[in-house]
């Protein structure tokens, strides 16, 4: 485990926030992915913190599996750059298997992770997915 990782598993045993499960990988960065699930309406939403010996941390939240099971691709392409246009702190992006995901990119000074800072950004993501949940949802599937 990279030591930006082993600050952040400290941060989260003693904010007493275990919801999530850390998966090593064995790679030149040494990253390290802490994954979860966030529960909206009737679904779980696949999360991820992904801190390596590099200076950013990356937080992801996969909206839509396979979003592009409709061949929609344009139309998929065409809303996230809509409304990436409008977005700050976040961007969509469509991942090479065809998800829909969520995602931040957070600069950390060199060994360090901001817990802090982390949780910061992933509460405004969760929020602006409740706030917008059902509406997304709608205008990726077409509906």
């Amino acid at each position: 485990m990279n030591s930006k990782a082993q600050m952040f598993q400290d941060y989260l045993q003693k904010n007493e926030k275990n919801m999530f499960f850390r998966r090593d990988l064995e790679n030149e960065f040494h990253t390290s992915v802490f994954s979860s699930n966030f529960g909206i309406e009737k679904d779980s939403l696949p999360m991820a913190i992904v801190l390596d010996d590099t200076t950013y941390c990356m937080i992801q939240v996969q909206i839509l599996a396979d979003a592009l099971k409709f061949n929609n691709d344009k139309y998929i392409l065409r809303i996230l750059n809509k409304w990436n246009c409008n977005l700050k702190l976040f961007k969509y992006v469509l991942d090479d298997e065809g998800n829909v995901v969520l995602t931040s990119c957070l600069l950390n000074k060199v060994n360090e992770a901001d817990g802090d800072k982390i949780f910061a950004v992933l509460d405004v993501m969760l929020q602006y997915i409740t706030d917008d949940y059902k509406n997304i949802m709608q205008v990726l599937q077409g509906k």
